[in-house]
């Protein structure tokens, strides 16, 4: 017989183990993997889910604080107020996924690739994400305060009222994006490439914008006071 899922796996084993933890007994001797015990208890601290699969999977709430999701497939998961705090996602598949109200601060997602995932309302505060692809996410009211967004990429994402405060986006692609509202103070976007980006109402307060790219730029009411502009580029910006 070929390879079983691991979630098919559960099928058998879940109820013993729902049953075990319900009651405070202790489990009757069966040995369940990281991602058997995530799937089942939601609970998930430390875990090793290095090149895991969890394509797909509904994990409301979940605890995956520390958890080593290292090249694991991540494609069209969605995790609802669940916490991914001081977690690796480096290397990381996360296409389409929806991490919606997601405390992940301290996450580590070098090179990561979350094109078209939905970010709402979550937290990456003093996140590492240098050379991750964020290209077309939608993230109202995310926060990236403090965090690395060197070389990542940025182009056609839809980031309404997200805070940018004191991040690192150096030589990051921000060009045809949506930043309505969002707030750069103090970060650091030299070289970046923001090219046809929709700056409207966007605080670049104390923002070194060294080198960076505004062509075509819409900087509609835009706050840029303090702002270091040595070498930036206004070609056509309205």
């Amino acid at each position: 017989m070929g390879n079983i899922n691991p979630i098919l796996g559960l099928l058998g084993s879940g109820l013993a183990l729902a049953t075990a933890i319900a009651l405070g007994e202790p489990l009757p001797g069966a040995a369940f993997t990281p991602l058997q015990q995530l799937i089942i208890t939601g609970d998930c601290v430390g875990c090793d889910l290095q090149g895991q699969v969890l394509r797909n999977l509904d994990l409301p709430e979940a605890n995956l604080d520390r958890a080593n999701l290292q090249d694991a497939d991540l494609r069209e998961i969605t995790l609802t107020r669940g916490t991914l705090r001081q977690a690796v996602l480096d290397g990381a598949d996360a296409t389409e996924a929806t991490l919606s109200q997601v405390e992940a601060t301290e996450l580590s997602a070098q090179g990561t690739n979350f094109t078209a995932a939905t970010l709402t309302k979550s937290n990456f505060d003093a996140s590492s994400l240098p050379g991750a692809n964020l290209h077309g996410i939608y993230g109202l009211e995310a926060n990236f305060q403090g965090a690395d967004l060197t070389d990542a990429d940025l182009s056609e994402a839809s980031l309404i009222r997200t805070v940018f405060g004191g991040a690192t986006l150096r030589g990051a692609n921000l060009s045809q994006g949506d930043f309505y509202l969002a707030n750069f103070l103090r970060a650091d976007l030299t070289n970046a490439n923001l090219q046809g980006a929709d700056l409207t109402r966007v605080r670049l307060l104390r923002a070194t914008l060294t080198g960076a790219d505004f062509t075509d730029a819409v900087l509609r009411d835009a706050a840029l006071r303090r702002a270091t502009l040595e070498g930036v580029t206004f070609c056509r910006t309205t």
